[in-house]
């Protein structure tokens, strides 16, 4: 095996060790990690949307507990607080769910698949 072989597959172990730790996050919200990409955003809008409201979450540990402790969005302050529409964070809230769980965690791989969020996030 090459060197660039034992990384890939060292890489690939990383990346498989975060998912099972994220599956096991995600559980009790009640949806999968592998449900991710049926109901992620596409358009621009949407995007920005999820963006901010991931953002607004990761920023204020307040929301992100209260997230957390009512397994569900703290709805009334993300459409405050990120200036997004409610039905685009409603059709969005396992994505938003997930990726301020990795993005607030110790997932560096996955984190980098969120990048256009990390963008937005003001730590």
């Amino acid at each position: 095996m090459t060197d660039e072989n034992i990384e890939t597959k060292e890489n690939e172990k990383l990346i498989k060790n975060e998912i099972e730790k994220v599956q096991a996050l995600l559980e009790p919200y009640g949806f999968s990690f592998f449900e991710l990409a049926a109901c992620s955003p596409k358009g621009a809008k949407a995007k920005g949307a999820v963006a901010d409201s991931v953002a607004v979450l990761v920023e204020n540990p307040a929301f992100f507990s209260m997230m957390r402790s009512n397994l569900e969005l703290p709805m009334k302050e993300l459409v405050k607080y990120s200036g997004a529409p409610r039905k685009i964070i409603e059709k969005h809230r396992k994505y938003i769910i997930a990726a301020a769980e990795i993005l607030n965690g110790e997932f560096p791989e996955l984190g980098e698949y969120f990048s256009y969020i990390s963008k937005v996030i003001r730590k």
